[in-house]
């Protein structure tokens, strides 16, 4: 077993030097080739997996990480290590990501509590309609909630919600026209009038 754990252990100091040196070479040429993000793929999905316990956000966790290996790149410092900066940009990504998925839990929680059909304030048809409309904005991408939410539930402009979202207005109009036919149809669906 010993033997095995040196062999392991050299076969791990054998490829963080090929990445090291992968990432030494693409920093002269300011940017990570395909052969760096290869090379480190399996060390960001290894990395996202512990730091997460979940096979599936790791996944995602690894991928996000390996686009801000792109953005970032030029922010790696030449006298550290890369596989340092690499680690600290997975942990970052994997805590980022964490706060991310535990609001939407929440999210959806609070959502979920104003459509409790215990609620007596409410009668059955406004329930009926309120749970529709709930499944439906679960259905909808984060950009589409958000515009649907801010334009058609709160109340703001287009421009607003554009400005709040620090995107173009005609973005945020192709993502609340997506949204609303995406809770036209499953108010449909529902039989809800």
């Amino acid at each position: 077993m010993n033997e095995d754990h040196a062999t392991r252990h050299q076969d791990h100091d054998r490829a963080g030097a090929e990445v090291e040196e992968l990432a030494r070479v693409d920093r002269e040429r300011g940017r990570p080739s395909e052969e760096l993000l290869a090379g480190i793929r399996p060390l960001a999905c290894r990395w996202a997996l512990v730091r997460t316990g979940d096979g599936d956000m790791s996944e995602d966790v690894a991928q996000e990480a390996l686009v801000r290996v792109v953005r970032s790149f030029e922010t790696w410092s030449r006298e550290g290590r890369f596989t340092t900066w690499l680690y600290r940009v997975v942990a970052n990504t994997a805590r980022d990501m964490g706060r991310r998925a535990k609001r939407e839990t929440e999210r959806r929680a609070r959502l979920s509590a104003l459509i409790t059909p215990a609620n007596p304030l409410l009668a059955p048809e406004a329930q009926t309609v309120l749970r529709t409309l709930a499944q439906a904005m679960e259905s909808l991408s984060p950009r589409q909630r958000v515009a649907f939410d801010l334009v058609d539930l709160q109340g703001y402009s287009g421009a607003e919600a554009a400005a709040m979202q620090q995107m173009n207005e005609s973005t945020l109009r192709v993502h609340l026209s997506r949204a609303r036919a995406s809770v036209k149809a499953a108010i449909r669906a529902g039989s809800v009038t």
